[in-house]
């Protein structure tokens, strides 16, 4: 099952998915797996092209609140925020020049994740398996 990025900027579909592990490679792509709260439908979400990332407060549980993608800047809390994480001016976010984007994922508990990418993202939710937890 493959669920692609609605219209918009927010992407509730993601709301109460646990983060359940994080994978960094070549120091430009990062991999997000991702469960529903019983453990069913285990699905990993890639991020690449990454040219900053920020992730803060992974803990024992992490649940997602929203994700939020941003391809101009935006007075937003959560642009703002992003931004704030990435160590970009949000007054002249000149690191997103029409081909690049933020990612913000902001959580219900646990780690909030930034992510500067040169190119754009589209969410694409890769099923991994059916079930990690018996």
């Amino acid at each position: 099952m493959n669920i692609e990025n609605p219209d918009g900027r927010s992407m509730s579909c993601l709301h109460d998915l646990h983060i359940d592990g994080l994978r960094i490679e070549d120091r430009r792509r990062l991999a997000l797996s991702l469960s529903t709260e019983c453990g069913r439908y285990v699905h990993e979400v890639i991020f690449d092209d990454i040219v900053r990332l920020s992730i803060d407060g992974f803990s024992m549980q992490n649940i997602i609140l929203d994700l939020s993608v941003f391809t101009e800047r935006e007075a937003s809390f959560e642009f703002d925020r992003a931004c704030a994480l990435l160590g970009v001016d949000p007054a002249d976010p000149h690191e997103l020049d029409g081909t690049g984007c933020i990612v913000l994922i902001e959580a219900t508990i646990g780690a909030e994740i930034a992510c500067l990418m040169s190119q754009h993202w589209q969410l694409v939710l890769h099923q991994t398996s059916r079930n990690v937890r018996a």
